[in-house]
C-alpha cells in the first residue's frame, strides 16, 4: 500500500513539523515504500516520491476549503494510509506535531502582550480558517476518530480527557540523526556563557522572555550573549531586544542548515527555549544529541525525557524570567555544566531517529 502524505508544505529546508515529513517520506521510500505527497506548496518526483501541489499558499478559510476539497477528490477509498499533521476530514493517521489546534491558539495568545493579547480573541472569532480548524478539530473529537500518534504521555492523558480511546492513541517520541546530531569529536569547546535559541516560531517559543532573562542575568554579572537561529524577522525582533537593552548581546543568524545548526549546537554553552507551547522540541532533543545543556519549561514535551534524565533544567512557567536567569548562571558554572553534558549524552542512545520511524512504520501499517 502506497501512504498519502497530506501536508500544506513539503520543503525539508523549513525545518520543524515540514523537515519532519521530509525525513519520514525519505525513511518510506529508503525501506522500499513509496509514497504520495498531496500539498499547497512543493514540488518533485521520482525516487518513489511523487508530489502534487493542489492549489496555491494562502487564500485563508477559502483557501483551506479548497485544499481539503481538492485532496479529497485525489484520494480513492481503501488505496492506503492517508497521514495528515492534524485533525481534518478522511485523514486515517494524524499526527499531532503542534498539539492539539485550540491548544496551540491559547498559547499563542498567552505569549502576547498588551493590546494584542487582549484583542486576540476577536481576532481569533474574525478568522474564518482558525473558526474552520477548530471545528474541524471538534468534530474529529467528537466522532469517529482516526488513528493518532502523540509525542507524549501528557498529549495521550489531554486527550483521553476529551473523550479519545486509548486504543485510537499512540505514544511514539520523536528521534533525531544521530549521525548528524553528534557531540564534538574533539571535545565540548563553548564560549563562555554563549546561549542559543532555535526556533521558527520566536513568539510562541518564547524569544521576548529569552531577551528578558538574558537582561536580568547579565544584570546580576553574567557576561551571557544570545545567538537566534530560524526564521526570524529581525528589524522588529532587534527593536524589542533594545527594549531590554540587550541589542549589543544578540545576535541574529537566520536560517542555518542542519549541519551549521550542530557547529552552533558544539559551540553554545547551553540551549534557551522558554516555550509557551512545544509538545516534543526536535531542538531539544538535538541539543542533547549534541551534549548541549538544555533550559525549558513544563510546556514542552521534551522535558519528559530530558527532565527525569538530568538534561535539561526547567522552569515552570515561560514568564519567569527570573528562573530562566538563575538557569542561564547554573549552566554557565563549569562543574554544573559538566554534569548536565553527561546527563545529555547518557540519553543520546535513547534519541534514534531509526527507533521512532520503526514506531511510524508499524504503526501505518506498511513495513
Amino acid at each position: 500500500m502506497k501512504p498519502t502524505l497530506l501536508v500544506d508544505r513539503w520543503d525539508a529546508s523549513r525545518g520543524g513539523q515540514e523537515g519532519y515529513l521530509v525525513a519520514l517520506g525519505g525513511e518510506l521510500v529508503r525501506r522500499g515504500v513509496g509514497i504520495r505527497v498531496l500539498c499547497r506548496e512543493g514540488a518533485g518526483k521520482g525516487d518513489g516520491t511523487s508530489v502534487e501541489a493542489l492549489v496555491p499558499p494562502g487564500g485563508g478559510v477559502f483557501g483551506e476549503r479548497r485544499f481539503l476539497a481538492a485532496a479529497a477528490r485525489r484520494l480513492e477509498a481503501g488505496e492506503g494510509p492517508v497521514l495528515a499533521p492534524r485533525l481534518v476530514p478522511f485523514a486515517t493517521h494524524v499526527q499531532l506535531h503542534g498539539g492539539l489546534f485550540a491548544d496551540a491558539l491559547e498559547a499563542e495568545r498567552e505569549s502576547m502582550e498588551g493590546v494584542r493579547r487582549a484583542l486576540f480573541d476577536v481576532g481569533t472569532a474574525l478568522n474564518g480558517r482558525r473558526r474552520l480548524l477548530l471545528r474541524r478539530e471538534r468534530e474529529a473529537l467528537a466522532g469517529a476518530c482516526p488513528k493518532i500518534m502523540v509525542w507524549t504521555e501528557a498529549l495521550r492523558s489531554r486527550l483521553r480527557v476529551l473523550g479519545v480511546p486509548d486504543g485510537a492513541i499512540r505514544v511514539a517520541p520523536p528521534g533525531v540523526d544521530l549521525d548528524l546530531f553528534s557531540p564534538d569529536p574533539d571535545g565540548f569547546r563553548p564560549r563562555a556563557a554563549e546561549f542559543l535559541f532555535l526556533a521558527h516560531n520566536p513568539r510562541l517559543k518564547g524569544l521576548r522572555t529569552a531577551f528578558e532573562a538574558v537582561a536580568v542575568a547579565r544584570r546580576r554579572g553574567l557576561a551571557t550573549r544570545l545567538s537566534v537561529v530560524g526564521r526570524v524577522p529581525r528589524d522588529g525582533w532587534r527593536r524589542i531586544a533594545a527594549r531590554f537593552g540587550v541589542a549589543e548581546a544578540v545576535s541574529f543568524e537566520g536560517t542555518l542548515s542542519a549541519a551549521d545548526v550542530v557547529l552552533k549546537l558544539r559551540a553554545t554553552t547551553g540551549l534557551l527555549h522558554p516555550t509557551f507551547l512545544d509538545p516534543c522540541s526536535l531542538a531539544c532533543l538535538e541539543a542533547a544529541a549534541c551534549g548541549v545543556p538544555v533550559i525549558t519549561t513544563r510546556r514542552n514535551g521534551a522535558v519528559e525525557r530530558l527532565g527525569p534524565a538530568g538534561a535539561a533544567l526547567v522552569v515552570d512557567d515561560p514568564r519567569d524570567v527570573e528562573g530562566l536567569a538563575r538557569a542561564m548562571e547554573e549552566i554557565a558554572e563549569p562543574t554544573r555544566s559538566a554534569e548536565l553534558r553527561e546527563a545529555a549524552l547518557g540519553l543520546r542512545p535513547s534519541l534514534d531517529a531509526q527507533r521512532h520511524f520503526d514506531d511510524v512504520v508499524d504503526w501505518l501499517g506498511v513495513g
